[in-house]
């Protein structure tokens, strides 16, 4: 959810604004302009977690595109904060180097303040709506679900991780596994291609599959697929004949 993640930005930005020692608001009661965004954006985090609740058999496109524009507009309306802060600060950078504190007007921000909290309610209304209404999905053969082209995203600000997962799974105890979770739009797939694309891994391992399945799925049909397709002469020995038949089907 790139949302949350927008979100919880703006919020920790407002909150260090709030709380520095070395910016003053002026007038004093400019603080009550970053409160209503401050409150917002503590509402609108609750109501993204509500779709951590919904089951994965739920069809997300409509929620996703929301999702998308709710990121875009806090991103906005940060970057406007931004600017604005740091429209106020420089000049008083450059006339004197050894300045501690700054003073920043926020009162002309309030008309855009006021435009932001309201959209971010009608968003907040909209996706909570949204959530409650995601259709389920239609129930397909599993394997037509399978996808083995793999992905192709950029990993950003994840090499800490990618060099731990990878470490482990280069380890020496056999048949090591790995989990990689977390809500949605965290970068769990794209760290798990990283991985899958790693050099080192693909000297390793003396075989490779990026096997990706949908929402809905049962793992022991969608593992008879993956053997009939990558390992056929296993496929043979290892599975029944009434699944052979049935997963070619």
């Amino acid at each position: 959810m790139a949302a949350y993640g927008a979100a919880n930005s703006l919020k920790n930005t407002i909150k260090c604004i709030l709380q520095s020692s070395r910016i003053s608001l002026v007038p004093a009661s400019s603080t009550q302009v970053l409160r209503p965004p401050y409150e917002a954006m503590n509402r609108l985090l609750k109501v993204l977690l509500k779709l951590d609740d919904t089951g994965y058999s739920k069809i997300r496109t409509k929620v996703n595109a929301l999702d998308d524009r709710i990121k875009e507009a806090v991103w906005e309306f940060e970057d406007l904060l931004e600017s604005h802060f740091y429209d106020q600060i420089l000049p008083q950078l450059e006339s004197e180097r050894d300045h501690l504190s700054f003073s920043v007007d926020l009162l002309s921000l309030q008309p855009s303040v006021d435009c932001f909290v309201k959209r971010m309610t009608e968003m907040e209304l909209e996706y909570d709506i949204e959530v409650v209404n995601m259709p389920e999905e239609e129930g397909e053969p599993i394997a037509s679900r399978i996808d083995f082209g793999g992905i192709s995203s950029n990993m950003v600000g994840l090499s800490e991780y990618f060099e731990y997962t990878r470490n482990y799974l280069l380890g020496e105890d056999e048949g090591n596994g790995f989990s990689v979770i977390g809500m949605a739009g965290v970068g769990k797939t794209t760290i798990a291609k990283k991985v899958f694309d790693d050099p080192l891994i693909q000297k390793h391992f003396e075989l490779r599959a990026w096997f990706k399945v949908g929402r809905k799925c049962e793992s022991n049909e969608a593992f008879d697929v993956f053997l009939l397709k990558w390992i056929p002469a296993l496929a043979t020995k290892c599975l029944p004949k009434e699944s052979m038949r049935m997963t070619r089907n």
